[in-house]
């Protein structure tokens, strides 16, 4: 076939445009590797950018949400609100208790005063709930440290089961030890949903232990003072639900001494109430109960204290109270007459709660590290 002059020129452009075509095409794909290694940072900023943004984004929603979860927690709740322990076996809180007390004693003429200081560090740990809602409960006194002042003891007397090295007994009896006898021991309990403690057990035996081979430290110590301590680890709460300015009654007898028995009757007001806390006061009158000894008395008493429940456990938060209490007795170093024993006490019961160390300290026990 003959090629026209015209033709040739179209053939010629045909041509001309698949080169140049063919020529674009290979410089658009074709890229340094510097701009590929570009490109991709380009890509990888973009992309932390976007993570960035989305955690900061996220990070702010769980802000507001818990600080409005506080707000919530921390507003009052005016409506009665029913109280009961609800913590489950396995829980396990730490508390620290707290006291001082001064005795001034006379015998018959012959006065002097007893000043002391204690303080128990404790773990309470829930081991088992029955299907009535009771709770098995043991107190671990890990630490138990004090002392003890008065010229008739030959001065001070310390002590402290974290280390004893430091323990001091200027009349050399022991009377140190048997202060601290609580010290690493374990005592158990039962409790019920309302906070009633019942069936302590372990504490005669840890009497007898710190007593024995000598009668005389028996007057040091008591089975009935150290079921007291433990109590002071639980708190009573109301029957029915309650609001603020609402009241519940806690009555109990305690036998510090043979025969002495008092009667202690407490009236519960609740304070203030709010998502995680009920507060409360507390005042307590003693009288003396029945078996009381020919010549014992009750002269004066009065106390008072507060204390806070956690609202989502139903366990003490913590506890503080001044007691003020004169007895007249029979006179055991003198037969037919009378002594008296003025007594001021101050004691605190405060629940430690768990820091972010204390977690990862027990994650590194548990894993063997």
């Amino acid at each position: 076939m003959k090629m026209t002059w015209k033709s040739g020129l179209v053939v010629a452009g045909l041509a001309a445009g698949l080169l140049a075509g063919c020529g674009a095409e290979d410089k658009a794909v074709t890229r340094t590797p510097e701009q590929i290694a570009a490109d991709k940072a380009a890509e990888e900023r973009a992309a932390a950018e976007k993570a960035a943004a989305e955690k900061a984004a996220a990070e702010k929603a769980a802000a507001e949400k818990f600080a409005a979860e506080q707000a919530a927690l921390d507003k009052l709740v005016t409506d009665p609100v029913t109280l009961t322990v609800t913590a489950p076996a396995g829980t396990s809180v730490s508390y620290v208790a707290e006291s001082a007390s001064t005795q001034d004693i006379d015998m018959g003429g012959m006065a002097f005063s007893v000043v002391s200081k204690t303080k128990a560090e404790v773990t309470m740990t829930i081991t088992a709930v029955d299907d009535a809602g009771v709770r098995a409960v043991a107190v671990k006194f890990d630490r138990v440290s004090g002392s003890m002042e008065s010229a008739m003891m030959g001065g001070t007397i310390s002590y402290d089961t974290g280390d004893p090295a430091g323990n001091a007994d200027p009349m050399g009896m022991g009377i140190d030890k048997v202060l601290s006898a609580l010290g690493g021991e374990t005592v158990t309990a039962n409790m019920d949903a309302k906070g009633n403690v019942s069936d302590i057990s372990g504490i005669q035996a840890i009497v007898d232990g710190a007593t024995a081979g000598n009668p005389m430290l028996a007057q040091f110590v008591s089975a009935a003072d150290m079921t007291e301590t433990v109590r002071g680890f639980f708190s009573k709460l109301p029957d029915e639900p309650v609001a603020t300015g609402g009241t519940w009654n806690h009555d109990l007898n305690m036998k510090p001494r043979p025969g002495m028995s008092l009667d202690i009757a407490s009236v519960m007001t609740a304070g203030a109430i709010d998502g995680r806390t009920a507060s409360y006061t507390a005042v307590t009158k003693i009288t003396a109960g029945e078996g009381t000894a020919e010549g014992t008395s009750i002269d004066e008493s009065a106390s008072q204290g507060e204390g806070k429940i956690s609202r989502a456990d139903g366990l003490l938060v913590e506890t503080s109270g001044e007691n003020v209490m004169k007895v007249t007795m029979p006179n055991p170093q003198m037969p037919g007459s009378s002594m008296s024993v003025a007594v001021k006490s101050t004691s605190s019961v405060k629940r430690v709660e768990a820091t972010a160390d204390d977690a990862a300290d027990s994650a590194g026990d548990d894993s063997g590290e």
